[in-house]
């Protein structure tokens, strides 16, 4: 039996700036940057709070392995006339993952406590995230109807194993299967206030 262990983690810091301006009350433009900096991700044991090879291993592999995430949104929506809008907007999101990054099988044993790292072997790095975005929305005083569209365009590196294998003194690279996630979703929406 081993006593349960409680884990604190500093979550990445956000940075967020955003603008927005309407005109003449028909056109509405926004703009939004955004910056995820996962290095400054901690972990730490206990309520106390204090750092052991085990959080020093996690914390290590997550500033080796991730970086920091830029998200730029853009969007407008113009009015026809009081009831009748369109709206369009485009995002995109950089990385999280290093091109190198991998899931990492190893054991790790802090004795007398052993701690296997993962059940599951295979993962993906996903890259850059384009996600384009188009609607149309009718309001009246009691009844809404909004219709949207998104389209999503990313890649990723799937390995079903750890990324390498050594045979004979020598390490050979399992290469990765490039899948497309790309994705298309449709929305509507029926309000009525009463």
């Amino acid at each position: 039996y081993v006593d349960p262990i409680d884990y604190r983690f500093m979550t990445p810091w956000k940075f967020n700036f955003n603008v927005g301006t309407t005109w003449d009350n028909k056109l509405a433009f926004g703009a939004e940057y955004e910056l995820e900096n996962y290095h400054s991700f901690k972990l730490y044991e206990g309520v106390e709070g204090y750092e052991n090879a085990f959080t020093s291993l996690v914390d290590s592999n997550v500033k080796n392995m991730l970086k920091t995430v830029h998200t730029f949104k853009v969007g407008a929506e113009i009015k026809l006339n009081p009831e009748i809008a369109f709206r369009a907007g485009y995002n995109y999101s950089t990385a999280a993952f290093d091109k190198g990054a991998y899931r990492s099988l190893i054991e790790f044993t802090d004795s007398p406590v052993y701690v296997d790292t993962f059940t599951e072997t295979s993962y993906s790095n996903q890259f850059d995230l384009h996600r384009l975005t188009c609607g149309f929305g009718y309001r009246t005083s009691s009844f809404y109807f909004d219709l949207a569209y998104q389209y999503t365009m990313q890649k990723a590196d799937f390995f079903a194993f750890d990324d390498y294998y050594e045979d004979g003194g020598k390490t050979y690279y399992l290469p990765a299967t490039e899948i497309s996630k790309d994705r298309s979703r449709l929305t509507m929406t029926l309000g009525y206030r009463f």
